[in-house]
């Protein structure tokens, strides 16, 4: 076999090796990305549903008029 021919073969080696770990990371982050994300979102609907005025909600008299408005759309 030529001397290049070797040269080529080992050159070769490392980067199925390489493809795997670039792989890898990228599939880490994403995951990271994701639950990062997810988290935030959480939070988010978290903190909006303590601000809400259940109060408001919870009154027989508000909650009379929201029906009847709802009603009235359809």
């Amino acid at each position: 076999m030529p001397r290049l021919f070797w040269w080529l073969v080992g050159r070769n080696l490392p980067l199925p090796s390489v493809g795997s770990i670039l792989g890898r990371t990228i599939d880490y982050l994403d995951a990271l990305l994701a639950d990062k994300y997810t988290r935030h979102i959480s939070i988010s609907v978290m903190r909006h549903a303590a601000e809400l005025d259940l109060t408001a909600y919870e009154d027989p008299v508000f909650y009379d008029r929201l029906e009847r408005a709802a009603g009235a759309g359809h």
